[in-house]
């Protein structure tokens, strides 16, 4: 933890320094949008890795499969508006990797309907959670032990 405060500390600064701040348009109710994309997409996220990783309880190795959905979500270098409505529509609803970089960052910076965003993530994170809860459920179904 120190090593990360003494590593992203300075950055920070340099990086806040150099920002210029009168192009930047946020009003506290962005923010809070922003909040809302940040844990809906951490939930997201979390959720298609954790599908992911399940079928190891069925096959009993799972390593390539579950590096395959880090490697989906490499998408940070890119900025939203450089996708198009396809691949929108596919790393965002299907694979979720574009809503904590660029979906937050586009919605913070007015290039995209916060409330519409929002209202569809949340729906997005309750059908993750549902997939993540009915995953487990069968992946304990189907669990075979590692001793048998």
């Amino acid at each position: 933890m120190v090593n990360r405060l003494k590593d992203g500390v300075p950055n920070l600064l340099f990086i806040s320094y150099v920002i210029n701040w009168n192009n930047i348009h946020t009003d506290v109710f962005s923010i809070f949008l922003g909040v809302i994309i940040f844990i809906c997409g951490q939930i997201c996220w979390h959720c298609f890795s954790f599908l992911f990783a399940l079928p190891v309880f069925k096959l009993g190795k799972n390593k390539q499969l579950y590096e395959t959905s880090i490697t989906l979500g490499n998408t940070n270098n890119i900025p939203y508006e450089g996708f198009n409505k396809s691949l929108k529509f596919v790393l965002t609803y299907i694979v979720p990797s574009l809503i904590i970089p660029q979906i937050l960052a586009s919605v913070l910076l007015g290039k995209s309907d916060g409330f519409f965003v929002s209202l569809s993530l949340v729906i997005l994170a309750g059908i993750f959670l549902y997939l993540k809860e009915r995953g487990w459920k069968w992946a304990l179904k189907n669990y075979t032990s590692a001793t048998s």
